[in-house]
């Protein structure tokens, strides 16, 4: 409980100097409540997960959705404006620099 006190007092801090920092945070705690209502309590113990190899995993599943978006979106300009590939990624702001 002691942890829990102390943490609460540092999320109050943060909440007086900057609002943006306890939403971060707040997408964690989201994350950690969906992962425990889903599968029960973390137990860093017992759990023989390898994390890394875990973390890896999500890694290379965000770069590959965000790549799918980013595709998405200049297919969406291509189609909208009937422009080739090199068109719609400039015109995205995409390629060199």
């Amino acid at each position: 409980m002691a942890l829990a006190r102390q943490l609460c007092a540092r999320l109050m801090r943060l909440t007086h100097d900057g609002i943006d920092e306890v939403q971060v945070i707040d997408g964690f705690v989201m994350r950690l409540e969906l992962g425990f209502n889903n599968y029960g309590p973390l137990d860093l113990r017992r759990d023989g997960r390898d994390m890394q190899a875990e973390a890896d995993e999500e890694i290379a599943d965000w770069a590959v959705y965000r790549a799918c978006k980013r595709t998405s979106a200049r297919i969406a300009v291509m189609d909208a404006f009937d422009l080739s590939d090199a068109g719609a990624a400039a015109a995205l702001g995409e390629g060199e620099g």
